[in-house]
C-alpha cells in the first residue's frame, strides 16, 4: 500500500507538472530562466467577461437613451448598468489580449507586461530565498461541469515589500505549487 501511494503521489505531481508546462512557457537561459505567460490562456474567462460587459453595458447605454426621451428613473438603472457592464467589457479586452514575460538571471528578476504585443510596464526585483516565491490567488470560475478551478499567480515578493508577478493564471492548486517548486530546482534556491 505504501508503494502504491508513492507511485501515486508521482503520477499526480507529474500530471501537475505536464499541466503548468502546457499553460507557462519556461525556458533555460546561461544564468537563469525565462518565463512566458501566453495571449488567451484562459480564453473562455476572457469571452465570458467581454460578453456579459457588453451586454450590461449596451443594456446600461439603451436606458439612459430612454431615459433621455422622458423616463427619469432609467437614468439610475443606466448607471448601475453602465457601472458594471463598462468595466467588465474592458476587463475582458485587456484579459484576452495581456501576456508576461519574466526573466530570471542570477538575483535580478525582470518582469515585463504585454498588451497585444505592446509594452505596458516593466517590474524588478531581487530574489535571493525560495520563500520569496509565493502564490497568490487570480480568481475561480465554474466551468459547464459545475466544478470550480481556482487560478494562481506566482510572485516574487521582494525585500522592500513589493510584489512582482513572473507567472499568472496557473489552473489548480497542485499545478500551481508544483510549477512553484519546479522552478525553485531548476533556480536552485534553498
Amino acid at each position: 500500500p505504501a508503494a502504491h501511494g508513492a507511485r501515486g503521489e508521482r503520477e499526480a505531481l507529474m500530471t501537475a507538472i505536464n499541466a503548468a508546462a502546457e499553460q507557462i512557457d519556461v525556458q533555460q537561459t546561461g544564468d537563469g530562466l525565462r518565463l512566458h505567460s501566453r495571449v488567451g490562456r484562459n480564453k473562455a474567462m476572457s469571452v465570458v467577461m467581454t460578453l456579459a460587459g457588453l451586454v450590461f453595458g449596451g443594456a446600461g447605454i439603451g436606458m439612459f437613451v430612454a431615459a433621455m426621451k422622458g423616463e427619469g428613473m432609467l437614468f439610475v438603472m443606466s448607471f448601475f448598468f453602465c457601472l458594471f457592464g463598462i468595466p467588465m467589457f474592458i476587463g475582458g479586452l485587456y484579459v484576452s489580449g495581456r501576456s508576461l514575460d519574466a526573466s530570471v538571471s542570477g538575483e535580478q528578476v525582470e518582469m515585463v507586461r504585454y498588451w497585444l504585443g505592446k509594452r505596458l510596464w516593466r517590474r524588478q526585483a531581487s530574489l535571493q530565498r525560495a520563500d520569496q516565491l509565493v502564490l497568490a490567488s487570480g480568481g475561480s470560475s465554474t466551468g459547464t461541469d459545475q466544478r470550480m478551478t481556482e487560478y494562481f499567480h506566482l510572485e516574487v515578493q521582494g525585500s522592500d515589500g513589493r510584489k512582482v508577478r513572473i507567472a499568472e493564471g496557473l489552473a489548480g492548486r497542485e499545478v500551481a505549487e508544483a510549477f512553484r517548486d519546479n522552478i525553485i530546482r531548476l533556480l536552485r534556491l534553498a
